[in-house]
């Protein structure tokens, strides 16, 4: 995770779990906007943000894995 979305993570812990909601909703609402429609409720969603996060650890690009899941979709 980038030094900016660590800030962004640990500045949310400070909200209330209301405002941490508003805050998930709007960035899902902007990944919608990329064209993938995944609610927060979605087993698939969590699956596929937990593959992010371990594909990020592993060094594969954002290029790449909207490729991926262009080809998946």
């Amino acid at each position: 995770m980038s030094k900016t979305a660590e800030a962004v993570w640990q500045e949310s812990q400070s909200l209330a779990e209301s405002e941490r909601l508003e805050l998930a909703a709007r960035i899902l609402d902007s990944v919608r906007a990329d064209g993938l429609d995944w609610a927060l409720d979605d087993a698939d969603f969590a699956a596929e943000l937990d593959r992010r996060s371990a594909d990020q650890d592993t060094g594969h690009s954002w290029a790449d894995i909207r490729s991926e899941l262009e080809r998946d979709l």
